[in-house]
């Protein structure tokens, strides 16, 4: 990645819970009201308080709407389809999280207002300041999960070992399967969107493709 096109690279604000499910890969699709600009190509998400930091780096595939449906296959992503409420009434593109990167230095609040100009918490959608492409390379940062491009027949995971007392830095695993694994059932707390905010509902059982350990994010 490099910092000529200023415009592909947008900063999103999201909670700690939200960030889990999307580093162990049970939500697989970002969903908004409005399009973002058709050269947008990575969303870095912004940790809320009380972490405030912005910590990952996603890439992302071309917007989608409800014809063909997504697959069942992540969170949200049946309710995005049957519109379940008003809230995910309101929301009519889809984007397909196809990579996540962890950023090696997590970038304050403190940080992004003393170096990069930024006055406070990100709001709605906001570029990535072009010092922050330069000082923060995304393909030089620690790729925690890759998918195929859409279409693709098969899909490639790269997960870390958890972390153990006295080890030396995780190490990656690749898994790579022509098909994804028989569907299993796990308990999830379901959420929906309300204004572009995650609300608790109640808790379902979801079918999801395979169970991954959420990666812990709090790094206070």
């Amino acid at each position: 990645m490099n910092g000529k096109n200023i415009k592909s690279d947008i900063v999103l604000t999201t909670s700690n819970e939200i960030l889990q499910y999307i580093t162990s890969g049970h939500k697989n699709y970002e969903f908004r009201k409005t399009p973002l600009p058709s050269f947008v190509q990575r969303i870095w998400f912004y940790i809320s308080a009380p972490i405030s930091q912005l910590a990952y780096i996603c890439e992302i595939d071309s917007a989608r709407t409800r014809e063909p449906p997504l697959p069942h296959d992540g969170v949200g992503n049946q309710q995005f389809n049957e519109r379940s409420s008003r809230e995910w009434e309101s929301l009519n593109y889809a984007y397909r999280i196809r990579s996540v990167y962890r950023i090696h230095q997590p970038i304050t609040l403190e940080t992004m207002k003393a170096h990069y100009g930024i006055k406070g918490v990100p709001r709605g959608v906001m570029y990535v300041p072009e010092a922050m492409l330069r000082d923060v390379v995304c393909d030089t940062q620690h790729r925690v999960l890759v998918r195929e491009r859409e279409g693709g027949s098969g899909f490639a995971m790269r997960l870390p070992t958890p972390l153990r007392e006295a080890s030396p830095e995780p190490m990656d695993i690749d898994v790579v399967m022509e098909q994804p694994p028989r569907a299993t059932k796990r308990t999830f707390e379901e959420f929906e969107m309300d204004a572009g905010v995650y609300r608790k509902s109640k808790r379902q059982s979801l079918s999801t493709a395979q169970r991954f350990d959420v990666i812990d994010v709090d790094m206070s």
